[in-house]
């Protein structure tokens, strides 16, 4: 399997996911790419890695966190100087299996395919629905998350790279679009199966509806609001700005009822729509 690449995301990793993560890894030629993106624990993640000399890890620091898509192209880029043909992306919070490429691998040839990702299963829930892969062993999608997804670096390098002007959040189903767009195919493969963290995710009624409260941070909600408006706005597609317009009023309305901190997080979120309509800037109005 000289042609894979495996890159994690790092910011503050746990050290012993980390460590599993590694030792699902038995393959010595295959390049392990881990960016960390200005961790605080960059010690303990160096301590580490000395119990893996046997595997081929390539560890590259930025000196402070520049975003999902800085670290994905970073990943891309260096499968790409090792003429790696697929880079299978992770971030920190997702556990995989260690026969995942053996899986991926056989629909590596399907006709189009720029990108292939797993089922994902939230492990701070309990309500996850599996798709039985014997009877639907894969779909085609629309979008996906990039963590735990085998990504064509030809796919990749053709609609652009990474949006690295969106920092974070929506950064996946940006490229997923463009990706689609260009006539590339994405299929969800069943029969892999991962457990990533979402977040601290709860339900709660609000009207006639259950919601979903995130609960995210200040410093995510201006992401959200933000990239949210600026995805409408580069996929020019006039229901888009409907969907927009719902997203964000759905967004302001759940964090002021439910969510704590809600001062902060509500002008986070109107710095964010403020910033995406005019197309902003990623520092200035950035609450953590």
């Amino acid at each position: 399997m000289n042609n894979f690449a495996i890159g994690i995301v790092l910011f503050n990793p746990n050290i012993s996911i980390l460590k599993k993560n590694i030792n699902n890894i038995n393959d010595s030629k295959l390049p392990i790419i881990l960016i960390n993106n200005g961790s605080s624990n960059i010690n303990e993640i160096e301590e580490m890695l000395v119990n893996f000399k046997n595997l081929n890890i390539i560890l590259k620091n930025n000196d402070r966190n520049m975003g999902i898509a800085k670290a994905l192209n970073q990943i891309c880029d260096e499968a790409d100087s090792m003429k790696c043909e697929w880079a299978l992306t992770l971030d920190q919070d997702t556990i995989f299996s260690n026969d995942i490429l053996d899986k991926y691998n056989e629909f590596i040839t399907y006709k189009d395919v720029a990108m292939l990702c797993p089922q994902v299963i939230d492990r701070n829930r309990n309500d996850n629905k599996i798709i039985d892969y014997k009877r639907i062993p894969f779909e085609r999608i629309d979008k996906c998350i990039t963590s735990a997804s085998l990504l064509k670096i030809k796919a990749w390098k053709k609609v652009g790279r990474f949006d690295e002007n969106m920092f974070i959040d929506g950064v996946d189903f940006d490229i997923c679009y463009r990706l689609k767009t260009a006539g590339y195919n994405i299929l969800r493969i069943n029969e892999v199966i991962v457990s990533h963290a979402i977040g601290h995710i709860s339900e709660r009624k609000f009207l006639f509806w259950n919601v979903q409260v995130k609960n995210h941070s200040s410093f995510r909600k201006y992401f959200i609001a933000r990239n949210i408006i600026y995805l409408a706005r580069k996929q020019r597609k006039g229901y888009k700005f409907i969907r927009t317009i719902f997203s964000e009023i759905k967004l302001i309305l759940i964090t002021l009822v439910y969510e704590k901190n809600k001062m902060n997080k509500e002008k986070a979120i109107f710095n964010g729509i403020f910033d995406g309509i005019s197309m902003g800037i990623m520092d200035g109005r950035i609450e953590k």
